[in-house]
């Protein structure tokens, strides 16, 4: 046996022996597993312990020397597609695929430790020379076949723990692709693993899957961010408000006739209104709730008619169409705790519902079936 055939015998060992860290993948000891993901990386990853296996195994058989060849090259290729079956790598998804649906391949534990011993069984048939030919296909082809399809038959072999091997990374490898705070949530850990143990996906389709849930994760962050935003406003809103409806609470009305002696109607400004303790007539009123509901945007108009013998003035503002005066009507009726309380309006020639703010919301004063415009908002 030649020096470089001696070299090339102990490289076939050392591909041999990288089988064994697979193996801490295929039955789950977590000790290794940790020590191999973090401290020594991608060389520790099962699909490139596995790829580096066989190119070591394969350089032993061609430069190797001191056996025959044909033990070698069956348990070889018997050996790559049990491995392939358990270990899955780009190249060879099509197979991972395919041995899915074989029944003898189902069980990927049993599929490893045959895998293991054909190769052992076939170095040690390398050194019988004079061993025939059918003898070899019998013990490193048929026997393997045999003994998985009866052991997937009867159930003869179980493992507890399902094998979650990966494309490229494993599970571990995507949750890199994950943030940091969602990596250990069960839910995203399930699917991950859904996700990785797949044969109908390939390695890019399995990448791309993952790098779309990120996306969902960063929206949904986006999403919960605005909402917190929203939950601030509110909070905020609903202190002013119960703040101003303290105000509105106290908000006492003093009805006083315009003096006698004016010849015209005197219009008192919103402001002065207030400042004199919310005392005025009609017209003084509906100015008023005119002013407030154009402070915070609303669109109003002031209505002139007549109740019998006197003139009336009141404000009115604008919901909308259909669909906000019944969504307007709910609230209003909500507020006041009665789902029969009357509510009248007024539907202008554009179709938009005008809400009547008299003495009393919702109801008019008079029945006057033709008042007048006084006054419309400039902005609608």
């Amino acid at each position: 046996m030649e020096k470089y055939e001696r070299v090339f015998n102990v490289i076939g060992w050392v591909g041999f022996l990288l089988i064994v860290p697979v193996g801490f993948y295929i039955f789950d000891h977590q000790p290794a597993v940790q020590f191999m993901q973090t401290k020594i990386g991608f060389l520790g990853n099962p699909s490139f312990l596995t790829i580096a296996a066989f190119v070591l195994l394969f350089l032993r058989i061609i430069f190797g020397g001191g056996h025959i060849i044909m033990p070698l090259i069956l348990s070889f290729i018997a050996a790559f597609f049990l491995f392939f079956s358990v270990v899955e790598v780009g190249f060879m998804h099509w197979f991972r695929s395919f041995s899915g649906k074989v029944f003898f391949l189902k069980n990927l534990h049993l599929n490893f430790i045959v895998g293991t011993a054909v190769l052992l069984i076939g170095v040690s048939l390398s050194y019988l020379r004079g061993l025939k030919s059918w003898i070899q296909l019998v013990l490193l082809i048929v026997v393997p076949i045999v003994f998985l399809s009866a052991s997937n038959l009867f159930g003869l072999f179980e493992f507890p723990n399902p094998i979650r091997l990966s494309v490229q990374e494993g599970v571990e490898g995507f949750k890199s692709w994950i943030k940091g705070e969602y990596r250990d949530d069960p839910v995203v850990e399930q699917y991950l693993e859904e996700v990785a143990d797949s044969r109908d996906l390939t390695l890019k389709e399995k990448e791309a899957i993952i790098r779309k849930l990120q996306g969902k994760i960063d929206k949904l962050e986006t999403d919960l961010n605005r909402l917190e935003e929203i939950k601030k406003e509110n909070e905020q809103f609903r202190e002013e408000l119960e703040r101003q409806k303290r105000d509105l609470d106290e908000f006492d009305w003093s009805y006083i006739s315009d003096p006698l002696v004016m010849r015209d109607e005197y219009y008192s400004s919103a402001d002065r209104t207030i400042a004199v303790g919310f005392a005025g007539d009609c017209d003084d009123f509906a100015i008023l709730m005119a002013s407030c509901i154009e402070a915070i945007g609303g669109v109003t108009r002031i209505m002139e008619g007549d109740c019998g013998d006197i003139g009336h003035a009141w404000c009115e503002v604008m919901i909308g169409g259909e669909p906000e005066w019944e969504a307007a009507l709910s609230i209003i009726r909500r507020f006041y705790h009665s789902r029969f309380k009357n509510i009248e309006g007024w539907i202008d020639a554009e179709g938009y519902h005008w809400l009547s703010l008299d003495w009393r919301l919702g109801e008019y004063s008079c029945s006057d079936e033709s008042p007048q415009i006084a006054y419309l908002s400039q902005s609608r």
